[in-house]
């Protein structure tokens, strides 16, 4: 993954996961996959976050409503660049997971041209919490507990 220990150092780690509002029953357990989840009556509204995190520090986080797309997260991407720049001037090694979105050809483009060092593998599955340390603040369930704690009925509200 890294041709030498210091590279580990400047990694980015990226990731999007969706949230439930008010879909919270402490009995329950979360699953990868939001749309799997079981629960009482209707989930309510769903909120999607894309996150970054490194051994600097975190970069802000994008919150949307509709589903990704491969222009969208291009577009987030484009937003954060700077952001990620001004984290390491130096030069960073971005990594996200194997999905779809992050695969497309406008995806790739992009960063080809923007973020040349960057780890993305096909056969890396979208879901990779031991290849994406960014994967367990969303999974371990500490964020969408605590999203999902506010009872939020709508997306401003939360």
């Amino acid at each position: 993954m890294s041709e030498t220990e210091s590279d580990l150092e400047h990694i980015i780690y990226s990731d999007e996961c969706s949230f439930w509002l008010n879909h919270y029953n402490a009995d329950e357990a979360w699953t990868r996959d939001p749309m799997e989840e079981e629960g009482r009556g209707t989930h309510g509204p769903k909120v999607h976050v894309w996150g970054a995190i490194s051994s600097r520090g975190a970069i802000s986080l994008t919150i949307f409503e509709e589903n990704l797309a491969a222009i969208k997260y291009r577009n987030i991407l484009r937003s954060k660049l700077r952001e990620m720049n001004n984290l390491f001037p130096e030069g960073f090694i971005f990594m996200h997971d194997g999905s779809s979105v992050h695969r497309a050809d406008i995806s790739v483009n992009y960063l080809i041209n923007n973020m040349p060092q960057t780890l993305i593998y096909p056969e890396w599955p979208s879901y990779s919490p031991d290849l994406d340390p960014i994967e367990n603040v969303w999974e371990l369930g500490v964020v969408k507990n605590q999203v999902s704690r506010g009872k939020s009925e709508n997306i401003r509200s939360s």
